[in-house]
């Protein structure tokens, strides 16, 4: 039911956008991965930079494993709400260094977990 609403929201609604975002991000089954991507890609790459739609991307390609590729895609979207930093933003850091993890990235990832500890100390593991 809400694929189709999604599907005919007006292309001059100024919700266009974000029904095509829930659009991409419902769309669950895996042989509609490779779709879920691109169309978040297309989605990022008109110009429109929200960073819903880049975080979308990046969790869809963090589960279909793609961790080089997500890394670059948290960045984008930590470059998003860079100023002023918040301690919300912590999520950013936080999943680009599970991907740079996954990847060997070991400085990098160690960088980007300190950075989400420090946003956000309540989530520190004993």
């Amino acid at each position: 039911m809400a694929i189709k609403v999604y599907e005919r929201m007006p292309a001059s609604s100024p919700l266009k956008r974000h029904a095509q975002i829930q659009l991409a991000t419902i769309l669950t089954p895996r042989d509609r991965a490779m779709k879920r991507s691109r169309f978040l890609k297309a989605v990022t790459l008109e110009g429109f930079q929200g960073y819903r739609a880049i975080m979308a991307l990046g969790n869809i390609e963090r589960g279909r494993k793609k961790f080089a590729d997500c890394v670059q895609t948290y960045y984008r979207a930590s470059m998003c709400c860079r100023r002023p930093m918040k301690k919300t933003n912590w999520i950013y850091y936080y999943y680009r260094g599970i991907c740079e993890e996954r990847s060997k990235q070991w400085s990098k990832a160690e960088a980007d977990m300190r950075k989400a500890l420090d946003l956000q100390p309540s989530n520190r593991m004993c």
